[in-house]
C-alpha cells in the first residue's frame, strides 16, 4: 500500500487535483533533527517537488533553525529550502 499526497488548487470553491506525488511505504518522514543528518547523494520525496537528491546542507553554527538545504529535484532542477519549513520523506 502506498501513500499519495494530492496537490490541489481551488477555483471558485471547486477542488482540482492539480498532481500526485507517491510516498513508498519504506520510505521515512523526517524530524528536524534527522534533517540535520542528511548527506550530499541521500536520496529524499518532498511533497510538492517529489523525488530529488540532497546536494548540500549549510549548517549554522549559530542558529540550528537556519540551516539550509539544496535538493536537485528529478522534475524541477535544483531547490534550496530553510530545514526548518520542511517536510520530507528519506527513501
Amino acid at each position: 500500500q502506498k501513500n499519495a499526497i494530492a496537490l490541489i488548487t481551488t477555483t471558485k470553491d471547486q477542488y482540482v487535483i492539480v498532481d500526485e506525488i507517491i510516498i513508498p511505504e519504506n520510505a521515512l518522514k523526517l524530524s528536524f533533527d534527522e534533517m540535520k543528518e542528511l548527506l550530499p547523494n541521500d536520496k529524499v520525496i518532498h511533497q510538492k517537488f517529489g523525488e530529488g537528491i540532497v546536494v548540500k546542507v549549510e549548517y549554522s553554527e549559530q542558529k540550528q533553525a537556519d540551516t539550509k538545504i539544496e535538493i536537485k529535484f528529478n522534475q524541477g532542477g535544483i531547490k534550496r529550502f530553510l530545514m526548518r519549513f520542511l517536510n520530507l520523506y528519506k527513501l
